[in-house]
């Protein structure tokens, strides 16, 4: 007779997701009051305009600016605020010192941080920023974003339609579309990803060859594998390196009756009386007894203790049984235990042959 031990993961995942766009939520202009845009153009008028007068428009004006970049068309800060990328250019310009040049003026670092200062809270009174576009990601970042996240690699965007070219480029948010077909085919890669991220190991068996063992006393091995206990006795294993958690003992047994009433099994664990169960039917019933581990040795015995032996009897008591040794559904430890399949025969007598069960 076999034991199987079959090892098996504490728990099984699935997960469905769907990666389809990364984006950048424009940050909300500062409201400027009616007073505050009076208070910069007061300072405009008193220093400001002096210091670009003196540094920049000698360059930066008339019919031929240089580089294009007129500087003496505005007066207020309205009109900076409706010109942000030319006026961020010309704060990175004075910020970095490329302009004014050394034989324009160069003025103190003192007055370039009051223009600065000035351009900068200006182009803040603008209540209207431009808002980016919401993007998915392209097919190439699909496949980096899923290797970064969960360290596996594959094509898995192969099957998404091709992505949009602008400028030359693929990942330009205004061109980069977002159809029923790619959302179907966003939830099929997530199908394949979580299949290859979820690893399943296989269970591993291990067996325990009970002929080969030390057999009960009042017990024999049938011709078909079977454990026969003639009278009062116990059938017992022991699991090694078992981790702790919640498990769940699954028994089956069927029973003649005995002259005292329903055949009495004995659960045991570690030596110790766990549960009794009450056999009293010929068909088979299912007892399945919650416990906590928490010793990497399991000792595990089903005893046979109420034999009730009459020789006149026309029918003598028998107990028979299958044991399944499982993870309970209410506990996670790190492995799962299956003793499958076991079966015995306890009688006062020796009880004819049964049928193996595979």
């Amino acid at each position: 007779m076999n034991w199987r031990i079959i090892s098996s993961p504490a728990f099984f995942a699935t997960a469905v997701f769907c990666l389809t766009a990364a984006t950048l939520a424009p940050q909300p202009a500062i409201s400027q009051t009616p007073n505050e845009a009076q208070s910069l153009n007061k300072q405009f008028d008193e220093e400001i305009y002096d210091l670009f007068e003196k540094n920049c428009l000698s360059c930066h004006s008339g019919e031929k600016p240089a580089a294009g970049m007129d500087l003496g068309d505005f007066a207020t800060t309205a009109e900076v605020a409706a010109n942000p990328k030319k006026f961020d250019k010309v704060i990175q310009n004075i910020r970095s010192q490329v302009m004014p040049p050394a034989e324009g003026g160069n003025p103190s670092l003192a007055d370039r941080e009051r223009m600065v200062q000035w351009l900068t809270r200006a182009l803040a009174t603008q209540d209207k920023p431009i808002n980016p576009t919401i993007r998915r990601l392209n097919r190439t970042e699909y496949n980096h974003v899923i290797q970064d996240l969960l360290f596996i690699e594959g094509d898995f965007s192969r099957d998404f339609p091709s992505d949009d070219v602008g400028y030359g480029f693929d990942n330009i948010g205004d061109v980069l579309t977002l159809t029923p077909l790619h959302l179907e085919m966003y939830l099929r890669a997530a199908q394949a990803i979580t299949d290859q991220a979820i690893y399943i190991p296989q269970p591993k068996i291990r067996t325990v060859d009970i002929e080969k063992s030390a057999l009960p006393e009042n017990s024999a091995m049938s011709g078909e594998g079977f454990l026969n206990m003639y009278a009062n006795g116990v059938f017992s294993t022991t699991f090694q390196e078992v981790e702790a958690g919640d498990y769940e003992i699954e028994v089956e047994l069927a029973a003649t009756a005995t002259g005292v009433g329903p055949a009495d099994a004995q659960l045991r664990i570690n030596n110790q009386n766990f549960q009794l169960l009450n056999v009293k039917t010929l068909s088979p019933t299912l007892f399945k007894i919650p416990v906590r581990l928490t010793t990497r040795t399991v000792k595990l015995d089903v005893a046979f203790t109420n034999d009730y032996y009459q020789p006149n009897a026309p029918t003598p008591p028998t107990v028979t049984a299958t044991f399944t040794f499982t993870q309970s559904p209410f506990g996670a430890p790190t492995e799962q235990l299956l003793v499958s399949p076991i079966r015995t025969a306890v009688s006062s007598l020796p009880p004819p042959a049964g049928q193996k069960i595979i």
